[in-house]
């Protein structure tokens, strides 16, 4: 099972919309609506996560007034104990959705999904879940609630298309990471998401990836606030496998440097150092497409102190790295081969923080 790093995403039902923007090699750029993601999400808000329930607008009042009555299904103490005891929320519930699909009318796992659950999940009976989740798909006719909903799902994709996509460039991640992502990229609306985001991704039988950007519904849809949160969640999809592949050299200065933010990062639900650790690439990633596709300089320096206030204090450093390798490409080649540079910069970032400390507390013996 994976480690939990903020992700996003579900699975194909009824609603599917499919924005026809191709990359050479990189599949498609899809947005949709997604059964699953609706399920999962309605679970959880109905078993009290605080997460899925700031949502408040007619949607959410729909499903409030649809499923009042199965606040007590089985299913939904289910839930409710399995955050208790497992730390089952957030992202680790879309993670569940991505990986679900429908067979011969019953919701099953993937194959190999149980190598893609998030860690939360190890401890969790996922046959029994599993079970219960049919019973309540069953018992309040889920799968019905979602199609009577369409006319609004198609309202709000239209409107994202035509307005939240418009400003993205998706060309702009092949030239920065000097490959093509072999991820096949997928939007996705949670309606009772609330104001988080998830990035997730699920393994298809062709031995590619489908990513997921899992984008709470939001009543502000439209005026582009939006963008960022589609170019955060896309460059997750080049850096999380290449931070997977080098874990072992990180994890002790990214350990190191965590535990001096871990207070900050845990109220940003990144409860491990790895998960810090994809959330710092990223965010510098997403200041450098600032960068490169216009955005002002005022727009620029509030997305630094942005970072900076939620405590990703090194983001600035970060970035100047970024655009040495990007001023630098032809020698790099692509930023798997820069990669050992950002590993040094985390390990000269934790001893310059450890120093810090260090100082102070030698300082008690100063007279």
């Amino acid at each position: 099972m994976k480690n939990p790093s903020f992700r996003l995403t579900i699975l194909f039902f009824c609603l599917f919309f499919i924005i026809g923007i191709q990359r050479a090699g990189a599949g498609v750029c899809g947005l949709r609506a997604d059964e699953n993601v609706e399920l999962m999400s309605v679970l959880a808000r109905l078993a009290d996560y605080p997460e899925y329930c700031v949502t408040e607008q007619s949607y959410a009042a729909a499903v409030d007034s649809c499923f009042i009555a199965y606040k007590d299904h089985p299913a939904v103490l289910f839930m409710k104990e399995i955050r208790k005891e497992n730390g089952v929320m957030y992202d680790a519930v879309m993670d569940m959705a991505v990986l679900l699909e429908k067979q011969d009318g019953k919701l099953i796992l993937t194959d190999g999904a149980e190598s893609g659950l998030d860690s939360r999940w190890d401890g969790v009976n996922v046959g029994h879940f599993l079970s219960l989740l049919n019973r309540f798909y069953q018992d309040s006719d889920f799968h019905s609630f979602f199609e009577s909903r369409q006319p609004f799902y198609e309202e709000v994709l239209e409107l994202f298309r035509n307005t939240e996509m418009a400003r993205f460039n998706e060309e702009w991640y092949k030239d920065f990471y000097g490959y093509d992502s072999q991820d096949i990229f997928t939007i996705v609306i949670g309606f009772v998401n609330g104001y988080c985001s998830y990035g997730s991704g699920k393994c298809l039988h062709d031995n590619k990836r489908e990513a997921f950007s899992i984008i709470g519904y939001d009543r502000n849809f439209g005026n582009g606030w939006y963008t960022p949160t589609i170019v955060h969640e896309f460059n997750h999809s080049f850096i999380n496998p290449t931070v997977e592949k080098n874990l072992q050299v990180l994890e002790s200065p990214c350990e190191r440097l965590y535990q001096f933010v871990s207070s900050r990062m845990k109220a940003q639900a990144y409860g491990y150092w790895s998960s810090f650790t994809y959330e710092s690439l990223v965010r510098a990633a997403e200041i450098c497409y600032r960068m490169d596709n216009g955005y002002s300089d005022k727009e620029i320096q509030d997305a630094l102190m942005s970072q900076i206030n939620r405590g990703f204090w090194w983001t600035p450093e970060l970035v100047v790295l970024l655009r040495k390798y990007e001023r630098k490409k032809e020698k790099y080649g692509s930023f798997d081969n820069f990669f050992p540079q950002l590993v040094r910069f985390f390990e000269r970032q934790a001893d310059k923080e450890c120093r810090r400390m260090q100082k102070a507390i030698d300082s008690q013996n100063m007279k």
